[in-house]
């Protein structure tokens, strides 16, 4: 078979073209329909190596795919849509989004208004040197439609790596799925195009999901042109589909403080998972098998009036049809600041769906620190399947 772009690109993606898949097929006809980059008035700069526009191209198509997949999947009811566009522009925007946003994006509607230029920032290009509020360097900057991209853009993860690891990690916290692709969407945002509002605000005020998510509830006024928030709607629903499951939103940096100033997990062996049988008399297992987790201070729950964090999911591998939990907590500052509690909630399957029970061990003091202690619990029939760990920061 000659492969031509397409099929190179698609090849990159992890497709094999040699099996008979309908959702391949069905990719590679969307693909064909692409237009070329030229007929997209996307042009190249001097400044860019051959090897740094194709890359460019490659993420651009990556772009692409995403854009045209999240088009058919979003709508106003969307909880994605509902965590990043504030209440008052949820019903008004979801078209704009759509139709000025993705479809002209990805080339398929009538865009030939925009013309977008690509270049690459050196050490010299003060924009690439700016330094973002977690401290890292600017990662791509736009500005009279001209996007920059800096040496920060070409080492962030390419968006095929992600298609082949991404939905086996453990970890499944938004900012963790962000590529060069999802960067693009971003930038496009910052051109004056058919989007409402358009070009958004050109410095952001606001980046990563948990951030975003807040900047939305409470100043949606600014969120509706803060090109993270588009962004991570497009980036939650796309890799939801791809991984079949909810991707948690990340932690606020605020909420990052909370988790690391207080009362919280030591190290990871802390956590002690003890499954087996069934449940003994004295709250513990029979035939246990003992495993170690270590869940990380996870993403708030909307309307929790607690700063309830839940950590991602965790798979019991074992299928135990009892299990126990402890941890041991240190560093526990119950004198002034937050006091983490923490709660537990078991399923039967295991993507945490299904049969679940939850359920708080008391607190008992050791040395340095305190141990949180869980009661053993069976599910009404067949076995556990996985859990998660909620931690609940309470000013005291």
């Amino acid at each position: 078979m000659q492969q031509n772009a397409y099929t190179l690109l698609l090849t990159a993606f992890g497709f094999n073209f040699a099996s008979a898949n309908p959702l391949l097929e069905n990719f590679r006809s969307a693909m064909s329909a692409k237009p070329r980059l030229d007929s997209r008035a996307i042009n190249r700069d001097v400044t860019l190596s051959d090897d740094q526009w194709n890359t460019f191209q490659t993420e651009y198509q990556a772009a692409v795919v995403i854009a045209n997949k999240v088009k058919g999947i979003v709508t106003d009811s969307n909880p994605a849509w509902e965590e990043f566009i504030g209440d008052k522009y949820q019903e008004t925007y979801i078209d704009a989004y759509k139709d000025d946003y993705l479809t002209d994006f990805a080339g398929i509607g009538d865009s030939t208004d925009v013309t977008w230029t690509i270049r690459y920032g050196d050490q010299t290009d003060q924009g690439c040197q700016e330094t973002l509020p977690d401290g890292s360097k600017s990662i791509a900057h736009t500005e009279n439609g001209v996007t920059t991209l800096c040496d920060a853009w070409f080492n962030f993860p390419a968006t095929a790596d992600l298609l082949q690891t991404a939905c086996a990690e453990t970890d499944f916290l938004l900012d963790n799925f962000e590529s060069k692709a999802t960067i693009l969407l971003h930038e496009y945002l910052h051109l004056q195009t058919s989007v409402p509002l358009s070009p958004f605000n050109q410095n952001g005020e606001a980046y990563g999901s948990g951030n975003c998510y807040e900047l939305a509830a409470e100043e949606p006024d600014t969120a509706i042109t803060n090109p993270d928030n588009w962004m991570y709607v497009a980036l939650s629903i796309y890799w939801g589909d791809q991984c079949g499951r909810v991707i948690e939103i990340s932690p606020t940096d605020a909420d990052l403080a909370l988790c690391t100033s207080g009362s919280s997990p030591g190290d990871p062996n802390g956590w002690i998972v003890s499954s087996g049988d069934t449940c003994t008399s004295n709250g513990g297992v029979t035939n246990s098998v003992r495993t170690i987790s270590g869940p990380e201070c996870g993403a708030p729950i909307a309307g929790n009036t607690e700063k309830l964090q839940k950590a991602e999911c965790s798979i019991l591998d074992t299928n135990p049809a009892a299990v126990e939990i402890s941890l041991e907590v240190t560093n526990p500052d119950l004198g002034e600041g937050p006091f983490t509690g923490y709660n537990v909630t078991l399923f039967t399957k295991p993507d945490c769906a299904g049969e679940q029970v939850s359920y708080a061990g008391p607190m008992d003091s050791v040395p340095d620190g305190l141990l949180y202690v869980a009661g053993c619990f069976s599910p009404s029939s067949g076995t556990w399947g996985s859990f998660l760990v909620n931690q609940i920061l309470l000013s005291q």
